[in-house]
């Protein structure tokens, strides 16, 4: 991805992504082990199938949600589009 590229995406995943508010049970709790891990990441969000963690709006790295997780987060993220409406 070209610069331009990455700033739109990040753009979109802090507007579309699930904060940590919005989560519970194993999937937050998963989702803070990898923030607190690597003392990093200043704070993550989740999109499609991704965590992103991320220091201010600079991407720190990006990791593949487990399976286990994938169905519940879609699941919120339903939920989500369907009380924006």
């Amino acid at each position: 991805m070209n610069r331009r590229s990455v700033e739109r995406h990040i753009l979109v995943v802090n507007e579309q992504g699930l904060r940590r508010g919005e989560l519970s049970g194993e999937v937050r709790r998963w989702m803070d082990a990898l923030r607190y891990s690597g003392k990093v990441a200043t704070w993550a969000i989740i999109y499609l199938d991704y965590a992103y963690l991320m220091r201010g709006l600079t991407i720190v790295t990006v990791v593949p949600v487990p399976a286990r997780f994938r169905a519940r987060l879609r699941r919120l993220t339903a939920r989500r589009k369907g009380n924006s409406r």
